[in-house]
């Protein structure tokens, strides 16, 4: 079963569960019960200009619960379209993101293998994972494939992660390398883009 396929069946399970939550924006019409914002001042007129004309755009709590504005929306919409995407979802910044996707997309039995120099970020993630995670020698595609090559055997799914382009050093990652490689032995291949968003990848 594919990583893809694995996600989806996931995603039915909690759907068939009813534990399946998503992001909504709350109608102006109501009152707002669930976050931060007690009195409803984010939504009062006056005092948001007064305050900072771009406050409106502001959350007042977790997305999940009210926190989502007619703004991320949009956002994601846009950047959905412009990467040729299905959706799109922003973090609060990309360490959060870099967090969130390596705790929760690599599933218990899969195996991650990623660059000694990604991100702090991507490594705490996998720390939080139930995967498997080992690491190669920056940007060693004999060393990657060594690692590629004895989990080919398994059932496993496999993912590499990299950074198109390194934050400490500023270095490339070999991408069309690491594509042949990932094609070659059916491992999904993540990227890291902070550094290289519409210009690597």
């Amino acid at each position: 079963m594919t990583l893809e396929a694995t996600l989806a069946a996931a995603v039915a399970r909690r759907q068939r569960d009813g534990t399946v939550r998503s992001l909504r924006v709350l109608p102006a019409s109501k009152v707002d019960f669930c976050s931060n914002d007690y009195l409803g001042l984010s939504r009062n007129p006056a005092l948001t200009l007064a305050q900072d004309p771009a406050s409106p755009h502001g959350s007042t709590g977790s997305r999940l619960i009210t926190g989502t504005s007619s703004t991320h929306v949009q956002v994601e919409a846009e950047l959905a379209a412009f990467y040729g995407a299905e959706s799109a979802l922003v973090f609060n910044s990309g360490y959060l993101a870099n967090l969130s996707v390596m705790s929760c997309v690599p599933q218990e039995g899969d195996v991650v293998l990623y660059d000694k120099l990604v991100h702090n970020s991507c490594r705490e993630g996998l720390r939080l994972s139930r995967a498997t995670a080992l690491g190669f020698r920056h940007n060693d595609m004999t060393h990657l494939e060594a690692l590629l090559r004895a989990q080919s055997s398994s059932s496993r799914h496999v993912l590499v992660v990299v950074e198109s382009i390194y934050s400490m050093d500023g270095d490339l990652a070999p991408i069309k390398t690491l594509v042949e490689l990932c094609e070659s032995y059916g491992a999904s291949l993540v990227v890291d883009e902070a550094h290289s968003t519409a210009v690597m990848g």
